[in-house]
């Protein structure tokens, strides 16, 4: 079951590449932290994004289309802002759709035209990508933190 802390440890990874200039490792990271910190909030809210496919098990990296879901549940919780965090919650998903379509380019490259990861993103696109999305990422998983402090 992720945790908030898992989502932190993984946006200090990803500050920590950015400054290193592993471009396409601080983009994963990213990927991993929002996906962490919004299934834990889905988790703390009881809202199951776990599909069953052929009776087993299957996890998706991308649990945006869950959200809808978990509103009705953060309407009573106190001493969150719910319009804030709907709008949050909004952003949250967006980046966790784009960094998800983008996590394997960040992973492997493009093999069909022999780049490799650090090839792809660590030209002008690939770093405004992970300057852009490290510290985004960032404060939704903070605002994500403060709303599950706030769940009982």
């Amino acid at each position: 079951m992720p945790d908030i802390e898992d989502a932190y440890e993984k946006i200090r990874a990803a500050e920590g590449n950015l400054q290193a200039g592993s471009y396409a490792v601080a983009v994963q990271n990213t990927q991993e932290a929002i996906e962490l910190a919004l299934k834990a909030l889905l988790d703390r809210l009881g809202v199951n994004y776990i599909e069953r496919e052929e009776g087993r098990k299957k996890y998706r990296h991308d649990v945006s289309d869950y959200l809808p879901r978990a509103l009705p549940k953060l309407r009573s919780v106190p001493n969150v802002d719910f319009e804030f965090m709907r709008k949050a919650l909004a952003d949250a998903s967006v980046a966790l759709k784009m960094l998800t379509a983008i996590k394997e380019f960040a992973t492997y490259g493009i093999r069909d035209m022999d780049l490799g990861s650090g090839d792809v993103f660590g030209r002008t696109f690939g770093i405004e990508i992970a300057k852009f999305f490290v510290p985004q990422v960032r404060t939704l998983c903070s605002w994500i933190g403060h709303c599950l402090s706030q769940v009982k």
